[in-house]
């Protein structure tokens, strides 16, 4: 538990150092189905469930992806999912991505500068 703690704090830092406003939602498993952290600029929100794994995948339950976007819909934001494999860089993926095929392995997605850059387009 302290460990995912810990990685949500990073990526919460990693936003709030390049301008934008983040929130690590404490106790966010347990909380109505909140995410781990919603952070934005104007004109776009992020709604991130955060995963962190020793192993090279990680296997997500198709309930936990909807609630993501279901949640996500709330706030009129994007659902995403952050990845931290040990020893690696985060890496993000549209929950959409994850409706058909739960399994995320190492290497997936979209790096920070990516999901952060002004003129990308929603996925």
């Amino acid at each position: 538990m302290r460990k995912g703690a810990n990685m949500e704090r990073e990526l919460v830092k990693m936003f709030k150092e390049i301008g934008w406003g983040a929130i690590r939602i404490s106790g966010s498993g347990k909380m109505d189905n909140a995410p781990d952290i919603i952070a934005g600029r104007p004109r776009q929100l992020l709604i991130i469930e955060c995963k962190s794994s020793k192993k090279d995948i990680i296997y997500i339950k198709q309930e936990e992806v909807l609630n993501v976007i279901n949640y996500a819909a709330k706030f009129g934001g994007e659902p995403w999912y952050g990845i931290r494999f040990n020893n690696h860089s985060w890496r993000f993926i549209p929950a959409q991505e994850l409706l058909n095929d739960t399994k995320i392995v190492k290497g997936q997605g979209i790096d920070f500068e990516m999901l952060t850059l002004k003129d990308r387009k929603t996925m």
